[in-house]
């Protein structure tokens, strides 16, 4: 590491952490889109040659590997130890035939008895890429069952078929549990396997015909007899991949049944989510999740995302116990410049709605449940985070069209999920999340649905609601029992194992997450995710001295990966921060340089940079990126209010009123708005305006909103001239 680089981290360190220790120790989504149950043998190698990799040892040839897990931008393959055990140096082929090096290291058994290693490794690597991540299997693989396997041979994917045979009550003494027929050759060793419906169930281990039968011994070291020692050598032999989640629990295959062994309000809430929770079913195949929230005799009516049901095809709701509903599309309820929707399924079973949570939220923990992938029967996801302050949403979540931003963990199957207080009130609808970068998810609340219920849009029959008006009374992590995550061995981790640790401990507001970050960077100098995240954090910090080593840090950043734009919006916000304005200016000039990798590229550096020369009273300027963002992001009432501002300020009244027309259309329920353009119009000598202001005030008031700024001088005006409230 360089000793310039070396000396931001410590400095950095203990300007955050002042009386923490410092540890040197030695110098997410699933993507797997299909259409649900059994698929074609065509369709299953396809999905075997997506989900498998090359694996290089020493620069050659040496066996294959399974993506398992995607998060934060790091993938996770599995493969074999016994590929890697006297390993210099590892990369693996993607099925793209790009290169990628990578971290690697065995998975110890718990009991870490280091003569019984199961025959696991764990290989990690960074790609903006997007690749197929193997959808898993929860259920174990039962003998006559049909299974798929995939594994290079000799530089080429080779896909066999055949029956699973044996599945061992305990595994062997190197994890193997799953006998089948396939035909399983040299190299194919960490190749996945696949069931009928496409999930993993393990991965290849043990080659038929061994030439030694030392390893087929049970984990507690008895050996099977001579007969069944003949019988067993005709079979290939894999791991399963619930032997997988027990051996690794920092891989979190399976994050509920780690709740539901602790248990407390994690397990509680978990299960009145699961009651009331439900997945839409797209024609395409692809899913999203929902809530049942209102029933009236045998309609129930579910709330979701409204960009999960946009395109009006065919949709089916899959109830709590696996029945499928068909949804009629003319009923259900959407709204332009609103991402949520309502639709509605007949049936005859009882199902738990939710009760509602009708309160303003504020930093308090929350948890998040929904589908992880977007096919029928993958694992659902129940995170744990952490809702931000109100002061700090506008930026993540108001400027993208969303109120919420929380720091639970997301993925594409979730949206349209519930977002669930500590008591199991559902206080917002899930709608989206950065999984390549740490970020935060975005939704929306319950308590804006209540609104335009109120408001006669939805128009649900009012007594179907369960509706609690009280906010969540716990706030403290030890009370509400949420348990740490899996601490890996400071000693024998990588870079990427601390990284990952650390970003855990983010998510449910421990401060010592930086303390992991730290020391990914010691152990991995070239781990430039693990300055930037730390950069990230330390950027909504108000303290000069740490942004400063936040600046360094982020610096160093930039230089090792140019390309990646998010970096230059960092920097610009803690730029901005420390006043520097024009230093500002020249980060995000930088970033919006860079190549465009994605259709929906992330507008939030023009929306800063709009910002600042506003600041700066360089209107044109503002109006030009605000209207660029208008063009990225045309549904964002926001910015058209805020251009609205900048024109009121050039006394360009007509622009003005013409924007806060267009917010007032997306969301006519934007009090800001109408304060604005009331002003506006009674500048323009228009009877308006007092319309405008008799509007505004209304709503201020029925949001609950009476301790802005804004209200306080609308009360002003109304008192002073004496303006008539009707």
């Amino acid at each position: 590491m360089k000793l310039h680089k070396l000396s931001h981290l410590l400095l950095f360190f203990i300007l955050l952490f002042p009386a923490s220790p410092i540890i040197i120790t030695g110098c997410s989504s699933s993507l797997f889109a299909r259409k649900p149950g059994t698929l074609s043998e065509s369709e299953l190698n396809n999905i075997l040659k997506e989900i498998t990799v090359k694996v290089l040892v020493d620069d050659k040839e040496a066996a294959s590997g399974t993506i398992i897990k995607k998060q934060n931008g790091f993938y996770t393959v599995l493969t074999n130890y016994h590929v890697i055990e006297n390993a210099k140096s590892v990369k693996i082929v993607t099925p793209d035939n790009q290169v990628y090096p990578v971290e690697f290291s065995k998975v110890d058994r718990q009991d870490n008895k280091k003569d019984d290693l199961y025959d696991l490794a764990k290989l990690t690597f960074s790609s903006e890429t997007t690749y197929l991540v193997a959808g898993l299997g929860e259920e174990n693989i039962k003998p006559g069952e049909k299974v798929f396997a995939g594994g290079y041979v000799k530089g080429n994917l080779q896909t066999t078929k055949g029956t699973a045979k044996l599945f061992l009550n305990q595994p062997l003494i190197k994890g193997q549990q799953i006998a089948y027929d396939n035909d399983i050759q040299q190299g194919m060793s960490g190749g996945a396997i696949i069931n009928e419906n496409g999930y993993l169930v393990g991965i290849n281990s043990k080659l038929a015909h061994p030439v030694l039968q030392t390893d087929f011994r049970y984990l507690q070291g008895e050996q099977p007899d001579d007969k069944t020692l003949k019988e067993w050598g005709n079979y290939s032999w894999g791991i399963a991949v619930n032997l997988v989640d027990e051996a690794a629990p920092d891989l979190a295959l399976f994050p509920e049944r780690v709740i539901r062994k602790i248990g407390g309000i994690p397990a509680k809430v978990l299960d009145i989510a699961k009651q009331s929770s439900v997945q839409i079913k797209q024609a395409n195949g692809g899913i999203g999740s929902g809530v049942i929230i209102a029933k009236d005799n045998d309609i129930y009516y579910v709330l979701t995302a409204g960009h999960v049901v946009e395109n009006k095809q065919e949709y089916q709701v899959v109830a709590p116990d696996k029945q499928v509903y068909e949804v009629d599309n003319q009923t259900i309820r959407t709204r332009k410049g609103l991402d949520m929707a309502v639709l509605q399924f007949r049936s005859s079973q009882v199902y738990q709605v939710a009760t509602l949570g009708d309160y303003k939220l504020k930093e308090q923990f929350v948890f998040l449940y929904g589908w992880k992938g977007e096919e029928l029967n993958h694992p659902s996801l129940f995170s744990v985070g952490k809702m931000l302050a109100r002061e700090n949403r506008e930026f993540w979540a108001a400027t993208r069209g969303y109120e919420l931003a929380y720091s639970n963990e997301g993925y594409p199957g979730m949206r349209g999920g519930g977002i669930w207080d500590t008591e199991g009130k559902l206080v917002g609808i899930h709608n989206y999340a950065e999984t390549d970068i740490l970020g935060f998810s975005l939704g929306l609340s319950v308590e804006r649905f209540l609104f335009y219920q109120k408001a006669d849009f939805w128009k649900l029959p009012q007594s179907s609601f369960y509706i609690e008006n009280h906010p969540s009374p716990v706030s403290n992590v030890n009370a509400i029992g949420i348990s740490k995550p899996f601490l890996p061995n400071l000693v024998n981790s990588n870079g990427y194992n601390l990284l990952a640790y650390g970003i855990k401990l983010w998510r449910i507001g421990d401060e010592r997450s930086i303390d992991y970050m730290f020391n990914a960077t010691i152990k991995d100098p070239n781990l430039w995710q693990a300055d930037y995240n730390m950069a990230f954090i330390a950027s909504f910090y108000e303290n000069d001295s740490l942004s400063l080593g936040a600046l360094n840090i982020i610096n160093d950043v930039i230089d090792q990966q140019p390309t990646f734009s998010r970096s230059y919006l960092v920097k610009a916000l803690i730029l901005e921060k420390m006043e520097l304005y024009t230093d500002a200016l020249d980060a995000l000039n930088k970033g919006i340089q860079q190549p465009v990798k994605q259709k929906n590229y992330d507008f939030s550096l023009y929306w800063l940079r709009g910002e600042i020369f506003d600041e700066l009273q360089q209107y044109d300027e503002a109006i030009r990126d605000y209207s660029k963002v208008i063009s990225i992001n045309p549904d964002s009432r926001l910015f058209y209010y805020k251009r609205g501002l900048i024109y009121s300020r050039q006394r360009k009244l007509d622009q003005a009123i013409q924007d806060y027309n267009q917010a007032i259309a997306i969301d006519t329920t934007f009090a800001d708005a109408y304060y604005k353009r009331g002003l506006t119009y009674i500048l323009k000598r228009n009877i308006q305006g007092i319309q405008d202001l008799r509007t505004a005030k209304q709503l201020y008031e029925q949001q609950d909103n009476t301790h802005t700024q804004e209200y306080q001088k609308l009360q002003n005006l109304f008192t002073f001239y004496s303006i008539p409230l009707h």
